[in-house]
């Protein structure tokens, strides 16, 4: 439940994500779905190198707002923080 606020129903699919960019030095991912019905691994956030740049990968509604989310940044405090540590992630790296 902790992440009720930001919940989504897509992923990225991993093994299609190598093929997608084939420039990637490396694919590594940071937040997992695995799917109970039929045990697939997805990502709902990753992280690949290419070249010499970052590219980051996320479907989690951080804004909230589907159905009994929270609505918006203001009110939704977990989205908010996730936002944060993302991009203060990036900035580091």
């Amino acid at each position: 439940m902790q992440f009720f606020g930001m919940a989504s129903d897509l992923t990225f699919v991993s093994r299609n994500l190598a093929d997608t960019f084939s420039i990637v030095d490396g694919l590594y991912p940071i937040m997992r779905r695995l799917d109970a019905r039929e045990f697939h691994i997805s990502e709902y956030i990753f992280e690949a190198r290419i070249g010499e740049g970052i590219l980051m990968g996320c479907t989690l509604r951080l804004q909230g707002g589907a159905g009994a989310q929270p609505s918006g940044t203001e009110h939704n405090v977990a989205g908010s923080s996730m936002l944060w540590a993302l991009l203060n992630y990036l900035s580091e790296v």
